[in-house]
C-alpha cells in the first residue's frame, strides 16, 4: 500500500517537483547550519512555501476532475442505456369507460386511457366503430402520458347522430333480441415518442342484463360495458 503510495505520489512531474523542492530545502537548512558564512535568502522560504501550496493540491484536483470526468461519462451511458431499453419497449395502455358522477343512468358516458409503459406515447387514435347504422368516431389523443389518465372524445353519426346519444346508447340500439353479452372489436393506431407505429386490439363488451338504463338497480351495473385487451 505504502509503495502504491509513493508510486502515485511522486509518479507525477509534479511529485519530482516536490521532492526535488524537498531536498534543495532540507540541503540549504544544514548548509547553513554547516557553513556558516552561507546566508539564506529569506525570499527563499517564502517562494517555497507559495510553491508547495499551488503544487500541493494540484494533483488531487486533477484526479477529481478526472473521477468526474469519467462518473459523467459512466452516467451518461447508463442514462443512454435506460432511454433507449424505454423506447423500445411496446406499447400498453389501458381503455375503459367511466360513468359520469359514478352514476351509470348519466349521460354521457365516458371513454378513458392511461398509458402503463414508462415513456410518453406522441399518439393515441382509436378507429371508427361501426354500429349498425351508426357510427362512432374517436379524436386523436396528441399526446398520452405514463400514469396518467386521459378522456377520449367522441362523435356519433348516422342513425343516432341527431339525437343525445352516446356510446351506451348507440350499443343499446343495435344489439340483437338475444339477451347475451356481446363483443365489438376495437383497435386504436399507437405512435411511440421514437415515431414507430404500433396497432392495439382491443374488445368492447356489452351486457344488457346489467344496464341500468334499461334494467332497474342491476347488481352488476359496472359489467354493463367493458373493455379489455386483446
Amino acid at each position: 500500500m505504502f509503495r502504491r503510495y509513493l508510486s502515485a505520489l511522486f509518479g507525477t512531474a509534479r511529485g519530482t517537483a516536490l521532492l526535488i523542492a524537498g531536498f534543495i530545502s532540507t540541503a540549504m537548512t544544514f548548509l547553513a547550519i554547516y557553513v556558516p558564512a552561507f546566508h539564506l535568502p529569506r525570499w527563499i522560504l517564502i517562494a517555497i512555501a507559495f510553491a508547495a501550496f499551488l503544487l500541493a493540491p494540484s494533483r488531487l484536483y486533477s484526479q477529481q476532475a478526472q473521477r468526474i470526468a469519467q462518473l459523467e461519462l459512466e452516467l451518461g451511458e447508463i442514462q443512454r442505456a435506460i432511454k433507449e431499453a424505454a423506447l423500445s419497449e411496446e406499447p400498453h395502455v389501458l381503455l375503459y369507460v367511466h360513468w359520469p358522477d359514478e352514476n351509470p343512468v348519466k349521460k354521457p358516458l365516458h371513454l378513458l386511457a392511461t398509458n402503463q409503459g414508462k415513456v410518453p406515447l406522441s399518439s393515441f387514435q382509436l378507429k371508427t366503430l361501426v354500429l349498425g347504422w351508426s357510427q362512432v368516431s374517436f379524436a386523436n389523443v396528441s399526446r398520452l402520458d405514463p400514469g396518467i389518465a386521459q378522456q377520449i372524445e367522441y362523435t356519433i353519426s348516422g342513425t343516432l347522430g341527431d339525437q343525445d346519444a352516446d356510446l351506451l346508447d348507440v350499443l343499446m340500439v343495435n344489439r340483437s333480441s338475444d339477451i347475451s353479452p356481446v363483443e365489438y372489436p376495437l383497435r386504436a393506431e399507437v405512435t411511440k415518442a421514437n415515431g414507430e407505429v404500433r396497432q392495439l386490439r382491443y374488445k368492447l363488451m356489452y351486457a344488457p342484463l346489467n344496464n341500468p338504463r334499461k334494467v332497474g338497480n342491476p347488481s352488476d351495473a359496472h359489467l354493463c360495458v367493458l373493455i379489455e385487451s386483446s
